[in-house]
């Protein structure tokens, strides 16, 4: 017999992140880290759009974040890109390494859609046909750690401002936590 003390203690599980009621869609999932993500969070304030996330335990929260267990801004990261359907990174390159690059990473580990965009990228032309394609409710946004340059500022502007202006209205099925159609469907497969 085995007793509880010997037992192995129960990872947390993974809440949805809640998406704050009436707010437009997109809402932004953060993890509110230096940088890119900083700057997206004060310039999706600025432009009207919900923004929400998970943050490193022991840090200040504020308003739609949830805390991890861990300390660490890597979980932080992966529980917030894992939240979401797709991601977004901003960066001023194409193989971006660091903190974008590990969102990137961790949306391919889970299967999320990722978009990569850099300063020389049109807005119109490859955020508009991803975006049209198929928009979600809950979009993840990550990018580069630490200060940033002029034009990666004003590619965060611009993309707020976009989605600001596009908005979508999701359906009800939309609003269901990511994984709770997945779960329904695999059963309605497997009864036949």
């Amino acid at each position: 017999m085995s007793s509880s003390a010997s037992r192995k203690p129960r990872k947390r599980r993974r809440a949805p992140l809640p998406l704050p009621a009436g707010a437009p869609s997109p809402v932004l999932a953060l993890s509110r880290a230096t940088g890119v993500e900083t700057a997206a969070w004060a310039a999706a304030q600025a432009a009207g759009l919900a923004v929400t996330g998970h943050v490193p335990s022991g840090t200040r929260r504020g308003e739609g974040f949830e805390a991890c267990p861990g300390t660490h801004p890597g979980q932080a990261l992966k529980w917030t890109v894992r939240a979401a359907p797709a991601l977004l990174v901003l960066a001023t390159e194409r193989n971006p390494g660091g903190r974008a690059g590990q969102a990137l990473e961790i949306a391919r580990r889970y299967r999320r859609r990722a978009l990569l965009l850099t300063p020389a990228d049109d807005l119109d032309t490859v955020l508009g046909v991803w975006w049209t394609t198929r928009p979600v409710p809950l979009l993840a946004l990550s990018g580069p750690e630490g200060a940033i340059d002029a034009p990666l500022l004003a590619l965060i502007e611009r993309v707020m401002a976009w989605l600001a202006a596009h908005p979508h209205t999701p359906s009800r099925r939309e609003l269901r936590p990511w994984s709770a159609g997945r779960s329904r469907a695999a059963a309605r497969r497997r009864r036949g």
